[in-house]
């Protein structure tokens, strides 16, 4: 049975869309080459058949749905896309790190204020767009949502599909499109999950202000989230934290000047009661 671990790429994108917006500088797609090359070979000592599936790949399959469907989509990850109707649901957990399920993500309204809005918009036909099909869970709730609003899915289109998912949601009625479909895999990430302060990164701790918890030790469980064999914890997380401080410390560099805990797009829970702290010293503290 080929089972291929598979890292969805989102990780630049997200860095450079908040430095934007930040007063910090984005750097170099050669930083990012280099950063991701460490990524992966690291990761493929882990996983002998690692796939990296990089942004361009999930936009072209945005592209596609746009070519077809135009306006007419529905993105529950807006990484990859720029669409006029967006849905913003996110998992999270609670302190003790167990799964409290379905929400809505920091920044938006409630997932049933979103879809009132679409009903208020008076959209029949949707087509729906992730990055990712994983068990199909997702999309058939989001779809339940939808037609209790009066609004159909016409297709489904996702970067990344995992056959068991994407069967699932076949089942529901729905065509399927993916730019990459895995039949069998040990797990699927993304790769923001694995850098700690990134945009979007981690779980969302419910009822915080943004906080998240990133799929590395002693924050997440990356055996159970990412599926990382426990002997391979320790050193992964070491990894982890010193692949996100070599990036804020390149964005440093770039920009010129000091990043805070408080400047960091996206909060851990242990850095929230230390803000004035520079954020690469406060997580090489944990190494």
């Amino acid at each position: 049975m080929n089972t291929q671990y598979v890292v969805s790429a989102d990780v630049c994108r997200l860095v450079e869309r908040w430095s934007k917006q930040s007063g910090f500088s984005t750097p170099g797609k050669e930083f990012f080459s280099e950063l991701r090359k460490s990524f992966c070979d690291y990761l493929g000592l882990l996983f002998r058949d690692f796939e990296f599936v990089t942004e361009e790949v999930i936009e072209q399959c945005f592209l596609c749905a746009t070519s077809i469907h135009g306006d007419s989509i529905l993105t529950l990850e807006n990484v990859y896309s720029q669409s006029q109707y967006q849905f913003s649901p996110t998992r999270v957990i609670d302190k003790t790190l167990a799964d409290k399920g379905l929400y809505h993500r920091f920044g938006t309204q409630p997932l049933l204020a979103q879809v009132r809005e679409l009903k208020k918009a008076k959209i029949r036909e949707l087509a729906i767009f992730d990055d990712v099909i994983f068990s199909g869970d997702l999309i058939e709730r989001v779809a339940r949502l939808l037609a209790q609003a009066g609004i159909r899915v016409t297709h489904v289109y996702a970067g990344v599909g995992i056959a068991k998912g994407v069967r699932r949601v076949e089942r529901l009625g729905y065509a399927v499109t993916c730019a990459r479909l895995y039949e069998h895999v040990i797990d699927q990430v993304c790769e923001r999950d694995f850098y700690l302060g990134v945009p979007f990164s981690g779980r969302l701790l419910i009822g915080s202000e943004n906080v998240g918890i990133p799929y590395v030790a002693p924050f997440g469980k990356p055996e159970v989230w990412a599926s990382v064999a426990e002997n391979d914890v320790q050193d992964f997380s070491r990894f982890c934290i010193q692949q996100s401080m070599r990036l804020y410390e390149e964005i440093e560099r770039v920009s010129g000047k000091t990043l805070l805990c408080k400047d960091v797009p996206r909060k851990l829970l242990q850095s929230v009661n230390c803000p004035e702290t520079r954020f690469v010293d406060h997580i090489g503290s944990y190494l």
